[in-house]
């Protein structure tokens, strides 16, 4: 075992942490996109009592954006929670 300059033995590194919930956020991407560009016929949309007719990869887009967001929120509201409940 190998010494540092002051004669102590250096810590022991620990590995890193695989990435799964980044492989998974980009698998789901990568799935986002496939099912967008295989759909792209007009459907009718009844939302609030308005109703039209859009292109259905833009619905598609619109659903992932809002998951997201709602992911992110969750994501950011329970890290205050905690960074709170540490520091009470």
């Amino acid at each position: 075992m190998s010494d540092d300059a002051d004669g102590r033995t250096p810590e022991p590194q620990q590995p890193e942490k695989f990435p799964i919930g980044l492989i998974v956020a980009g698998a789901l991407a990568i799935v986002l996109v496939i099912t967008i560009f295989s759909n792209d016929h007009r459907t009718p949309v009844k939302f609030l009592g308005f109703s039209t007719a859009i292109q259905l990869w833009l619905i598609i887009f619109i659903s992932g954006l809002v998951g997201a967001a709602i992911g992110w929120m969750v994501t950011t509201f329970r890290r205050r929670a905690r960074r709170n409940r540490r520091n009470d």
